[in-house]
């Protein structure tokens, strides 16, 4: 079979697995195929969603704990003490959600596009000289004494 007519087979078994991760309940492989066009559901059998979501799984050894740029950027928060101040957590997650829309960010660690987007958040917020200095400490991953 052809990657292209492979792909309504991956993003069901996606779906399904993703589904599984964040539902309590386990979504019917059945009725996720039903979701597809009628030329979609002739290329995905329910026994063929259940070979790759094996194949997935197998491939990334069971592991889904991948720490994201906002793991990151609510520990920055949480360290600068900043974590309480709405409208800087708020704009800084949403310089995380442009940069997961470029592929330029690719190349860079999750720990390195929080920091950056918390940085800006902060210089566009404007915050007092103490809490830009605390930032810098933990930022610098010193100490704060």
């Amino acid at each position: 079979m052809g990657a292209r007519k492979r792909l309504p087979l991956l993003l069901t078994t996606s779906t399904i697995l993703a589904a599984k991760l964040e539902q309590p309940m386990t979504p019917s492989i059945k009725r996720m195929i039903k979701l597809l066009s009628p030329i979609e559901q002739a290329t995905v059998e329910k026994d063929d969603v259940i070979a790759l979501e094996e194949q997935v799984l197998t491939t990334l050894q069971f592991d889904f704990n991948y720490p994201s740029s906002l793991t990151f950027l609510e520990r920055f928060l949480r360290l600068a003490k900043l974590h309480t101040h709405f409208s800087l957590a708020s704009m800084a997650e949403d310089l995380l959600k442009v940069a997961a829309t470029k592929c330029t960010f690719l190349d860079f660690r999750q720990s390195i596009i929080a920091a950056a987007s918390f940085v800006i958040a902060l210089s566009l917020c404007e915050l007092k000289k103490q809490s830009k200095e605390s930032v810098t400490q933990v930022l610098l991953l010193k100490s704060t004494k």
